[in-house]
């Protein structure tokens, strides 16, 4: 019992928390009832409790990490579309000039797409390569998943694209 333990320990009123060992395997649920049974309104935390604390503590870092992920990804589209629209603006005069010799407006913006397309599939693999690079040896564990860094490429990609409509349309 609690107050047995702080006799035991001479600490009246401090001490909160004691640790049992069973003496055989298989016993905690013995143990747990036990406990209950003389002292109803006592938090008791065994291995089951710890385990359900950590799984919750992981699911609430996997959110954060996701949480974070979409802010860093949302960030980066709203720069992707301000560096474009700052970019077409200064060619305003190259836009103008294929008006005026007749181009017509989808060529202005196919052009606009195929620069954005050009930019992002070469900092896609620059990024890949680096992020690999950075994966297999420059961590003290081999983390490099080719398949992943793959699968992400093209996402890179038409993000970038995405981020590219406002630009596009608004000097078309």
């Amino acid at each position: 019992p609690l107050d047995v333990a702080q006799d035991m320990l001479g600490k009246q009123g401090f001490v909160s928390s004691v640790i049992l060992i069973q003496a055989r395997v298989g016993a905690d649920e013995e143990i747990v009832t036990g406990i209950q049974s003389h002292y109803p309104k006592m938090n008791i935390v065994d291995n089951s409790t710890t385990r359900r604390n950590l799984e919750e503590g992981i699911k609430l870092f996997e959110n954060l990490v996701n949480v974070i992920s979409t802010v860093v990804l949302i960030a980066a589209i709203i720069l992707i579309m301000t560096v474009m629209l700052i970019s077409v603006k200064e060619r305003n005069r190259e836009i103008g000039v294929l008006r005026a010799l007749g181009a017509p407006t989808s060529t202005v913006i196919l052009a606009i797409f195929w620069e954005i397309f050009t930019l992002s599939a070469v900092g896609s693999i620059l990024g890949g390569t680096a992020s690999g690079l950075i994966l297999r040896f420059g961590l003290l564990e081999n983390l490099f998943d080719l398949k992943h860094i793959l699968t992400y490429m093209p996402l890179a990609v038409v993000i970038t694209l995405l981020s590219g409509i406002l630009p596009a349309l608004q000097i078309s």
